[in-house]
C-alpha cells in the first residue's frame, strides 16, 4: 500500500482560525477606515476596517466592515456599541 504525503505551507493541523466580519451601519459620512478602526480597537485586535464608499463620488455610504481575530472581543464590541 503506497501512501501520499501532501505538505501545504499554509495548512497546519488541528488549527482553526477564525475571525469574525461586522457590518457597521449608520457611520456619519465624514468617518474613514482609521477612525472606524481605533473605535473597534477598544475591544480587541482588528485586521481590517473598510468604510464603503460611492464608486462615482467618492463619498461613504454610511456603512463599513470591520474584522477582528477575536470572536469573543468581536461579540463584546457588538454588544457595547449595538
Amino acid at each position: 500500500m503506497n501512501t501520499l504525503v501532501v505538505e501545504h505551507p499554509f495548512f497546519v493541523p488541528n488549527v482553526f482560525y477564525s475571525m469574525m466580519k461586522i457590518y457597521v451601519g449608520g457611520l456619519p459620512y465624514g468617518t474613514d477606515d482609521d477612525q472606524l478602526r481605533q473605535i473597534f480597537t477598544a475591544y480587541g485586535e482588528v485586521a481590517s476596517a473598510k468604510v464603503i464608499s460611492d464608486r462615482e463620488t467618492g463619498r461613504s455610504k454610511g456603512f463599513g466592515f470591520v474584522e477582528m481575530n477575536d470572536n469573543e472581543a468581536a461579540k463584546k464590541a457588538i454588544a457595547e456599541l449595538h
